[in-house]
């Protein structure tokens, strides 16, 4: 479905380009504001195999770009590209260039390493967005892998500001996709721990 523009923009307002015409409509896209989810991604060995990985690699409190006081707690590593890995870069690569059939953006590929992250009692991740400033600006779909069983912790969902925690979501090796500008947080653990393991696929700054 299209939408017709009522008032173009022209160069008068700042546009580089040529005055639109008259009458001019534009593609619409449902999937913009909408998580995705899909399971079996990983099975429970492999997740185990990430978990390993990532416990094996120097642990640090995870931190924003621009740190606010109490508003993220968790310790993360980072994965970087090592053709021991490159199974876990070819899967997530496979599937973000799958789902961006339905986000459409503009994507070149992974600029982060793979972030391991570990949430234990009393951890948490408050409302915020993934894109932002600097590096973080070129992030377009957000990837987070649900390493741990559900049984192992309580509280800790993955919720969005528009939709809360999608159903069936803690299943061991399922995978939420979305858009980094989405509005999320990872509400506190309140027993156990919660391993996830997030990726961005990114690609020029929207425009």
């Amino acid at each position: 479905m299209d939408v017709q523009v009522i008032y173009p923009f022209g160069g008068s307002a700042g546009n580089a380009a040529a005055d639109p015409p008259e009458g001019m409509s534009l593609p619409t896209n449902d999937f913009v504001n909408s998580p995705l989810k899909f399971a079996g991604v990983l099975s429970p060995e492999e997740c185990a195999k990430v978990i390993e990985l990532g416990q094996s690699l120097a642990l640090e409190s995870g931190e924003m770009v621009n740190p606010r006081q109490d508003y993220r707690k968790a310790s993360i590593s980072w994965i970087w590209r090592k053709p021991e890995h490159d199974w876990l870069f070819e899967r997530i690569a496979g599937l973000a260039q799958q789902v961006n059939r339905w986000y459409q953006f503009e994507c070149a590929g992974f600029m982060d390493a793979l972030q391991f992250t570990q949430y234990e009692t009393g951890d948490a991740f408050d409302w915020h967005v993934d894109c932002g400033e600097g590096p973080s600006s070129t992030r377009k779909i957000s990837i987070s892998i649900q390493l741990s069983d559900p049984h192992d912790y309580d509280g800790g969902g993955l919720e969005f500001v528009t939709r809360g925690e999608l159903p069936m979501a803690r299943i061991q090796g399922t995978v939420i996709v979305f858009p980094s500008y989405i509005c999320h947080r990872v509400t506190p653990i309140t027993r156990g721990t919660r391993r996830a393991l997030v990726a961005w696929a990114s690609g020029p700054p929207f425009r």
